[in-house]
């Protein structure tokens, strides 16, 4: 039985302008995609230059002069900002992606554990922790109850802990007890030893052992040690998703419909197609439908603006909604260094930073994180999602219509966003855009 695939790998190895405004005003950057949704915006400080993220570059952009009055605003919007809405601006606007922030920020977080200083502070200020040991403690609810609470939809997270013995002189080198002992009884992650005979493939077969055969042979040689020399260390996150929609789209009713992409090209696609009282947003500029799965898992598809998305869907309400979703697919790899640097944590990719220093123990030189890549594939049909991820560190149906009931459209026929989300942890497995045909 086809279902939507998303497969996300997430892989960080660790190894040892603008003219100055006058005090009382201030400048605004925004940029725009081709359907007009805000895709990034800064509050630029006092003699800060207008740079734009590479992603952004062929975006429209604009630059307002603030007042003092009015820049508070825009300050007050940069505090409320999420890691959620700072990993998404991050992303390219001109191509499909699919990512999973849940496995991004356990693997952060697992390598945080073994982090002191400045460059733990980075890090969980990036990924909104306040303190790492309640979330160590909520990350282990998290994971158990995936375990424990899922019967007709699967959910699995793993995680794993590497160390390579053939990296140190000191063969008595390893990760440290206390490291080990918080990644066993906070994450559940499993430790083994490789050498750099067998890094490659031992990875590559635990990946795809957790992710049910579907993510194969991600990991190589060249990915694996970009400098020339393998990592020290691995550390491993998968999310596995298997659920059918609760609500399952009729193939009957999946038609050829046109598409039209963020370049302004049409093309002529299958769209799934169904009525139903749907879970369901509009404020004029955004349109957000819940289609939930099995269990407390649901696929939220937005239409315009994205960035306030946890804040919108507080406000859904069932309505009776007329919906037309493409069937799509995306294969999605990137590389996440640039992206967790925007986010705020820097310090963690220094050279000569003692600050990963309680992670090991017996390796004299500074350890630090050199690459941080994730892989993604999503395959959306009519029945329902299976979905995996894994993240390396190294180095309504509901009651019956009403005659006179409104009917609201939802036509995903331009690009949008979405959102996989289990709602009793409101954690977000995965989340991508849709924006051209491929």
């Amino acid at each position: 039985m086809k279902k939507i695939i998303s497969i996300i790998l997430t892989v960080i190895f660790v190894i040892s302008g603008v003219t100055v405004l006058a005090a009382e005003s201030r400048q605004v950057l925004l940029c725009y995609d081709a359907d007009g949704a805000l895709v990034y915006s800064k509050l630029l400080k006092d003699g800060e230059k207008a740079d734009i993220p590479k992603e952004y570059k062929d975006t429209a952009k604009k630059i307002y002069d603030v007042s003092a009055e009015e820049f508070s605003t825009f300050e007050e919007a940069e505090k409320n900002e999420t890691y959620l809405t700072r990993l998404m601006s991050n992303m390219p606007a001109d191509k499909n992606y699919v990512i999973s922030p849940l496995s991004l920020k356990i693997a952060m977080m697992m390598a945080a554990n073994g982090a002191e200083g400045e460059t733990q502070a980075e890090i969980l200020n990036a990924f909104d922790v306040d303190d790492i040991d309640e979330y160590n403690a909520a990350a282990k609810e998290t994971i158990a109850g995936f375990d424990d609470e899922y019967t007709d939809a699967e959910v699995n997270l793993a995680n794993s802990i590497w160390f390579n013995k053939d990296y140190c002189e000191n063969k008595s080198a390893d990760f440290s007890a206390e490291y080990k002992s918080v990644i066993k009884d906070s994450y559940f992650g499993d430790y083994g030893t490789v050498t750099d005979k067998n890094i490659v493939k031992t990875l590559n077969d635990w990946i795809t052992k957790q992710t049910s055969g579907k993510i194969r042979n991600m990991v190589t040689k060249e990915n694996l040690a970009p400098t020339g020399k393998l990592p020290l260390l691995a550390l491993v996150n998968t999310v596995y998703m298997k659920a059918r929609w609760q609500s399952e789209f009729e193939k009957s009713d999946t038609k050829k419909d046109i598409f039209t992409d963020i370049d302004g090209k049409e093309s002529k696609i299958d769209f799934m197609n169904k009525t139903s009282h749907l879970f369901y947003f509009n404020n004029g500029e955004t349109q957000i439908v819940e289609l939930p799965y099995e269990n407390s898992l649901s696929m939220y598809v937005v239409l315009g603006d994205a960035s306030n998305f946890e804040n919108d869907i507080v406000d859904k309400k069932i309505r009776k909604v007329k919906l037309s979703l493409p069937k799509f697919k995306t294969d999605y790899f990137t590389d996440f260094n640039e992206v967790i640097e925007n986010m705020g944590a820097k310090k963690l990719f220094e050279m000569n930073n003692p600050d990963f220093a309680p992670m090991v123990t017996g390796v004299t030189e500074p350890v630090r994180i050199e690459t941080v890549m994730q892989k993604a594939i999503i395959d959306v049909d009519e029945k329902g999602t299976e979905a995996a991820v894994a993240t390396v560190v190294g180095g309504a149906g509901g009651s019956a219509y009403r005659p006179d009931e409104e009917v609201f459209e939802f036509k995903a026929d331009k690009p949008f966003t979405y959102f996989i989300c289990d709602n009793r942890s409101g954690e977000i497995l995965f989340a991508g855009r849709y924006v051209r045909v491929e």
